[in-house]
């Protein structure tokens, strides 16, 4: 389920809302966007009356989520996620990033051997198991 906040609402009435959602014995995710505020319930939401929260003065709307993977979805993470592993390479950003490598590491020296080879084979990332 995601409540979605009225843009504006002062702290104290966003903390009360929190402390209303809290009580439903669920975990909270609060998504902090430019455009909006959203909240997401997760665990089991079946028992949150949905009129209820969207009654309530700070709340824009609310939805319940059906689809899987609800904290990886847009609708709760609108924003791109970028990691940064070095200065000039950001996974995530408009640079393309290429990663190659063995399935198993076995040794030190196959995994310096390997490293050579995806350099030269122009990826800009290492990966490997270790078994």
């Amino acid at each position: 389920m995601i409540v979605v906040v009225k843009s504006g609402v002062p702290k104290e009435k966003f903390d009360g809302l929190l402390q209303l959602i809290e009580k439903c014995n669920v975990t909270v995710n609060i998504s902090a966007g430019d455009k909006f505020t959203a909240i997401g319930l997760f665990r089991d939401v079946s028992s949150i009356d949905k009129e209820m929260l969207a009654t309530q003065e700070t709340v824009e709307s609310v939805d319940r989520i059906n689809e899987q993977y609800k904290r990886a979805n847009r609708k709760m993470h609108p924003q791109n996620t970028s990691i940064k592993i070095k200065d000039n390479l950001i996974i995530g950003s408009q640079q393309f990033a290429r990663m190659a490598g063995p399935c198993a590491v076995e040794s030190e020296k196959q995994i310096v051997e390997v490293a050579h080879r995806v350099q030269l084979a122009g990826a800009n990332l290492l990966r490997g198991n270790c078994v």
